[in-house]
């Protein structure tokens, strides 16, 4: 049997407390025993998973943190290299059959236990129109501040989250950026999301291969 390497804990902040939840929503969709079968904890085998999602760009290399792949549902967790990290990423894409059940529960339990963490608080929310897969989308941004490692004060935090459906599967995303220049890392990881090769045709029929939007 393959060895699969053991998440560091203190390397997640806030992000590790998400884990549960994206299992949670697993389960409803495909259940306990089969679940813990497709649960990848290797960096190598998290980022292709991520990567058939959307693909993306976190500045300084990426590592992943947490995947699964089942029954046509995707997850992943990935973050930046930096020790502590300074950028995160969650991706989920769910078939159109589970798509509301998996958008409900993906907003209560992943987005909410985000923005209620006790290392984390929210001090601005917005919503933005912008366009991802060449649809128009609300974008919720969110100002705070996050506990990053061990670190005792808590650094300036942005985060991006949006859905989107794509290929008859609903997608979901949260970019979170925390330290010096969140602001305009979380607009830069967000902005580089796109959805796999082929998949957002213009109405000319090109591929689009720039979408332009409110976020900037």
């Amino acid at each position: 049997m393959e060895n699969q390497k053991k998440p560091n804990s203190g390397k997640w902040i806030g992000m590790g407390c998400l884990i549960p939840s994206v299992l949670i929503i697993a389960a409803i969709i495909g259940g306990m025993i089969y679940l813990y079968k497709q649960v990848i904890l290797d960096p190598e085998k998290i980022e292709p998973v991520a990567r058939s999602i959307f693909s993306f760009n976190i500045p300084g290399g990426s590592r992943g943190v947490f995947a699964m792949d089942m029954q046509g549902s995707k997850t992943a967790m990935m973050q930046s290299k930096k020790k502590p990290p300074d950028s995160f990423l969650v991706l989920a894409s769910f078939p159109r059959e589970v798509a509301e059940d998996a958008k409900g529960q993906f907003e209560k339990s992943v987005l909410r236990k985000f923005t209620n963490d006790s290392e984390t608080s929210i001090t601005y929310s917005k919503i933005i129109q912008d366009k991802l897969c060449g649809k128009n989308v609300s974008v919720k941004m969110q100002r705070g501040y996050m506990r990053r490692g061990k670190k005792v004060d808590r650094d300036p935090m942005t985060s991006f989250q949006t859905a989107v459906t794509n290929q008859g599967k609903l997608k979901f995303v949260l970019v979170i950026a925390a330290g010096k220049n969140s602001d305009a890392r979380a607009r830069g990881i967000y902005k580089s999301l796109r959805c796999p090769a082929g998949t957002s045709p213009s109405p000319g029929g090109k591929k689009q291969s720039v979408e332009k939007g409110d976020i900037q």
